[in-house]
């Protein structure tokens, strides 16, 4: 239990830090090579608190032809920190701290058919909206 309060607490200290680093804060939009393509996100809260949810769903979907976008709204969940994780096409994942400045973000997943399972091409970013 010890060693996952102190977990939280430097979590929570890197989520501070990372808020003087950006105003926009986002994942790349491949890792390593452009082959590896950013293909899905996960935005959550690594607490165990249970009043605040382990993954955060989007506020906001909408669909037109093969481009999906997906909004989320982070105030309400700003009292914990929160993280995301970038997946990659070639199964490359990089979790970051989302800094406190910001609260919203978006993901725009363009595929290539309407039922892929996977992005042809994917933008994350986060940033403050007033």
């Amino acid at each position: 239990m010890m060693n996952r309060l102190k977990a939280f607490i430097l979590l929570f200290l890197l989520s501070q830090i990372a808020t003087a680093m950006a105003d926009n804060f986002r994942c790349s939009a491949y890792y390593l090579q452009p082959s590896n393509t950013l293909d899905r996100i996960n935005i959550f809260n690594p607490t165990d608190d249970p009043k605040y949810p382990a993954s955060i769903v989007p506020n906001y979907e909408s669909s037109k032809g093969h481009v999906i976008t997906q909004i989320w709204k982070l105030a309400p969940y700003r009292n914990a920190p929160l993280f995301v994780t970038c997946l990659y096409q070639k199964g490359n994942a990089v979790t970051k701290a989302i800094p406190v400045n910001v609260n919203t973000c978006q993901l725009i997943f363009i595929q290539e058919t309407p039922t892929a399972l996977h992005a042809l091409k994917a933008e994350f970013e986060c940033y403050y909206v007033k």
